[in-house]
């Protein structure tokens, strides 16, 4: 097994610590897809998530939908060119609609992980190789 390097070991504790923020927030979770939903799920985050691009709905009827039940929202987009600009537009229209749009965790995994991945989908294998591929955890 390979050790990991004391910056590998901050990181995982710091991805894991954010995880664990998440996992205790009771707060909408606006994901892109599936498989991202999955991948969060595996993690056990357990917060209703509701899909934004494999909707067929508009984001304005998405954000009338939530700002009925939720005055805060999680944004939780890839953090690659599309779910950059997908962030944005979720941003805006979810203020429109009176919902705080937070992407506070989207920004912390985007500075802490875009060297090794830039999707949510592939959060839980990367940290999932960590755990089985390191004598750490």
């Amino acid at each position: 097994m390979k050790r990991l390097n004391q910056r590998d070991i901050e990181k995982a504790e710091r991805i894991e610590k954010l995880l664990k923020r998440l996992r205790n927030e009771n707060k909408i979770v606006l994901v892109e897809g599936k498989n991202d939903r999955k991948s969060l799920k595996k993690l056990n985050i357990d917060n209703e998530m509701v899909l934004v691009s494999e909707n067929a709905e508009p984001l304005s009827t998405i954000a009338e939908k939530i700002s009925k039940k939720h005055n805060e929202a999680i944004i939780l987009t890839d953090w690659d060119p599309h779910g950059d600009k997908l962030s944005q537009q979720l941003h805006r229209v979810l203020e429109r609609y009176g919902v705080t749009a937070n992407d506070v965790y989207r920004r912390r995994l985007k500075a802490m992980l875009l060297k090794e991945i830039n999707d949510v989908e592939s959060l839980h294998p990367f940290l999932k190789n960590l755990k089985q591929n390191y004598s750490w955890w």
